[in-house]
């Protein structure tokens, strides 16, 4: 298959994202389902992808922003397996985040039309709540409630905590070249914010 040309959009699109509980589980816990500190970057791609999917464009999360103090609550739960029995589930309570992210386009064409029917495409999608598939946080059970915030919007909400906090190795992304695998960042909040490094960086680990 032939390489298309990459455009990048040229701005970027924030939705906030909440819901009363949500669970973006640790890969190192093999049975118990233990949540990371915050929404991943892996997981957030999963929201935009929720939203608007196409084959054509790849989603890239820049920002998290942090907005509710961070609560965990903790139960156990019945396993489908009997060999497993009680598993237990530390879940996120309360989550609001804006999340910052955009897009490539990989085309044959290196036309700004195609990145601006794309765009155009994701803002009518969350507006009308017409997603590709249904949004959730983390897991199926937790679904996501989505808002676009607009360009200039005088109200954007602000983070609750200003608090700096190093919340340690987290799932990046996928890295599709050459291992198909998960990679980690370590990541820190500042004033509620997490900046998202983007794919290839040398800082990521396997």
């Amino acid at each position: 298959m032939a390489v298309g040309l990459i455009v990048r959009t040229a701005m970027a699109f924030r939705i906030r994202v909440s819901g009363p509980k949500a669970c973006f589980a640790r890969p190192e816990f093999k049975v118990d389902r233990i949540s990371y500190e915050v929404i991943t970057p892996f997981a957030a791609r999963a929201i935009y992808e929720s939203i608007y999917w196409k084959p054509q464009i790849r989603w890239h999360v820049d920002a998290i922003h942090v907005l509710n103090p961070i609560l965990f609550c903790e139960e156990d739960r019945n396993s489908h397996s009997p060999r497993h029995g009680i598993i237990r589930s530390i879940s996120l309570l309360d989550v609001d985040y804006l999340i910052d992210a955009h897009f490539d386009v990989i085309d044959h064409s290196n036309s700004d039309s195609i990145a601006a029917m794309h765009s155009k495409m994701f803002i009518k999608r969350v507006r009308s709540r017409r997603y590709f598939r249904e949004p959730y946080l983390g897991a199926r059970e937790y679904p996501a409630t989505i808002e676009l915030v607009e360009s200039g919007t005088a109200d954007t909400p602000q983070p609750a905590s200003r608090e700096n906090r190093e919340i340690g190795w987290i799932a990046h992304d996928l890295d599709e070249i050459p291992s198909n695998g998960l990679r980690f960042f370590q990541a820190t909040m500042r004033n509620g914010t997490i900046l998202v490094p983007p794919k290839g960086c040398p800082t990521l680990a396997l």
